[in-house]
């Protein structure tokens, strides 16, 4: 028996939920392709075979395991437990793998202890009937699963407004250094230098360069 909450336990056999005042159901649980199995009630008092406690006295079972071959009378052995590996010896890798595991595992059972919890609130607290419970569930999965990527689609407008601000930002840089290139270049023209047509061509492109910084500059203050 696992508790779910402080008024809650649930059987390990069967999964059958129950509270204090009697309230028994066996809650809707999701499949893997997102769809959910119906939640059921279940009858007070009413105890499924696997969640029954069999008890077979000593003698009757050493009377069913008389003359069978290969097989002692005497209680089995006690069942050998895993060997737990100390973290001390693991890699780095291993560690962060084991930890990535347990931290699903946390998720998964407060994902499913959140889920129990809200169906038992609908039944008891809210009085719904059982098979609305399965619908509300499903509704507000669906809504979930939405906001999410809702989330992601603004993200990335939003990294797609800050990429494009970037490539602004690195083109203004570049035609500044350009301009401050010509403007070196220019001086040594005046100052006697006699300069090649690829200098000629690149001091006329200036006005095209200062052109350009100043529309890429007035889009970034706009």
């Amino acid at each position: 028996m696992s508790f779910v909450d402080g008024r809650l336990e649930r059987s390990e056999g069967a999964g059958i939920v129950r509270d204090q005042q009697g309230i028994a159901f066996i809650p809707a649980t999701r499949r893997p392709d997102g769809t959910w199995r119906k939640a059921q009630r279940v009858k007070a008092g009413y105890v499924p075979e696997e969640d029954q406690k069999r008890y077979e006295a000593r003698g009757a079972r050493n009377k069913q395991l008389a003359g069978v071959p290969g097989l002692s009378s005497r209680p089995a052995a006690a069942p050998v437990k895993p060997k737990v590996v100390a973290t001390e010896t693991m890699t780095k890798g291993q560690k962060k793998n084991l930890k990535k595991s347990q931290q699903r595992q946390k998720k998964r059972v407060e994902k499913t202890t959140a889920e129990i919890t809200q169906q038992y609130k609908y039944l008891a607290d809210e009085g719904a009937p059982m098979e609305d419970i399965t619908e509300r569930l499903a509704s507000t999965s669906v809504q979930e699963s939405r906001r999410p990527a809702a989330e992601e689609a603004a993200k990335g407008e939003a990294s797609k407004n800050g990429s494009e601000q970037d490539d602004v930002s690195k083109r203004i840089k570049n035609i500044r250094k350009k301009l401050r290139q010509i403007d070196d270049l220019q001086v040594k023209i005046d100052g006697g230098m006699e300069p090649d047509q690829m200098q000629l061509d690149k001091i006329a492109k200036r006005a095209t360069f200062q052109e350009e910084l100043e529309s890429l500059e007035s889009w970034v203050t706009s």
